[in-house]
């Protein structure tokens, strides 16, 4: 286990080193930083952070936490860029609210799981890959969806005052909506 007085965890390797969390390890810190070459992060136990960031040359992000957290900015790295060549993937799980407070930019696949909710108030970019909410999603300000030809799927209900784009001129791709959509764009939604 990784706790202590610590306020910011930032875990780095270069080449195609991959970070991987072993057994029942948990990181329990406020702020948690993860940068990887080309190798992937899987940081999956039963974790308590705050705020997440991540960057890769290339590989994959996957991470799980108990509680909730929030996709921002952690000692200088904003949001999560797999962006740099295929494979990217990113599957962010939480057992409370995953909150994206800044943009997920991936090569490959994404995933979005928070069991009390998805809070999204930042863009979210695949390469022509899919994009998953799979779990009730609640708007925290204007956002875009880009996946190329990805197929986009909200798989419980969709609301919140602010506009949702889903895609950009020459998309090819198919949006699922599999809950009730209420309330978008409605109010301060610009």
């Amino acid at each position: 286990d990784l706790t202590g007085d610590v306020s910011t965890l930032s875990l780095l390797t270069g080449g195609n080193s991959v970070i991987t969390q072993a057994g029942g390890a948990t990181i329990t810190v406020p702020n948690l930083k993860v940068a990887t070459g080309t190798g992937a992060a899987t940081l999956e136990a039963n974790n308590s952070v705050t705020n997440f960031a991540a960057v890769t040359g290339g590989g994959g992000v996957s991470f799980y936490d108990t509680n909730g957290y929030t996709v921002t900015t952690v000692d200088s790295t904003t949001g999560i860029d797999t962006d740099a060549v295929n494979g990217g993937y990113v599957t962010l799980n939480t057992g409370g609210t995953l909150t994206l407070a800044s943009s997920v930019a991936a090569s490959g696949n994404v995933g979005l799981t928070g069991t009390t909710g998805i809070s999204i108030g930042a863009d979210v970019t695949t390469t022509n890959d899919f994009l998953d909410f799979n779990s009730a999603t609640t708007l925290t300000g204007p956002v875009t969806l880009d996946t190329g030809s990805g197929a986009i799927t909200f798989g419980s209900t969709l609301t919140g005052p602010f506009n949702l784009v889903v895609g950009s001129a020459g998309d090819t791709n198919t949006t699922t909506f599999q809950g009730a959509i209420t309330n978008l764009g409605v109010g301060n939604g610009s």
